[in-house]
């Protein structure tokens, strides 16, 4: 695992919700990469946002599958093995901190996860059920 952080400044967040993002995208790509890989995690704090990256060096995803992947119940694993809710759940949860989530990825190159959190007055947590 690569790291590479930034000093940022503070948001505000739901611990939990914001640790559930994080267990989910390295779940998925240690699962992506079961021969081993390399995982890479950035911070960087922006004009009016911070941004966290998580990146592997696995097999990327199929750009026919790609606009899909935050739907709710897509997946491309074995029946079984997935539930296809994972980055589902991330892209509510980081839109329920006014936030974003956006995955790149290219068949053969890996995987990138970047995760937008407002700084500021912007960055009240929703009113949300969780």
């Amino acid at each position: 695992m690569v790291l590479d952080l930034a000093p940022l400044p503070p948001v505000s967040v739901i611990p939990w919700k914001v640790e559930e993002v994080f267990l989910n995208l390295l779940s998925n790509a240690i699962e992506a990469m079961p021969g081993g890989g390399e995982i890479r995690i950035e911070s960087r704090a922006l004009k009016d946002a911070l941004r966290i990256e998580i990146a592997d060096n696995g097999p990327g995803i199929a750009e026919t599958d790609l606009p899909y992947v935050i739907d709710p119940f897509f997946t491309t694993k074995e029946i079984g093995q997935g539930t296809g809710l994972g980055l589902s759940i991330c892209f509510g949860i980081m839109k329920m901190h006014g936030g974003s989530l956006e995955v790149h990825s290219h068949q053969g190159q890996g995987t990138k996860v970047s995760l937008f959190f407002p700084t500021g007055e912007e960055a009240d947590v929703q009113n949300s059920d969780c």
